[in-house]
């Protein structure tokens, strides 16, 4: 997959095929493999501590 390195955020290498193929693409258009991505290009992990509500009086 020699091409991964010019794919923008929002492509990725299609695992059957290697060419570029929308993260939000079901299956890649030009061989049919399936398109699982985990966290598509326009979301980005954030952990953050958890949110402390005050106590109702």
């Amino acid at each position: 997959m020699s091409n991964e390195k010019n794919l923008t955020l929002d492509q990725i290498a299609c695992p059957g095929c290697g060419r570029s193929v929308h993260d939000q693409a079901v299956a890649c258009p030009e061989c049919g493999e399936m398109i699982y991505v985990e966290h598509p290009g326009d979301i980005s992990l954030t952990k953050h501590p958890p949110i402390e509500f005050p106590k109702n009086r």
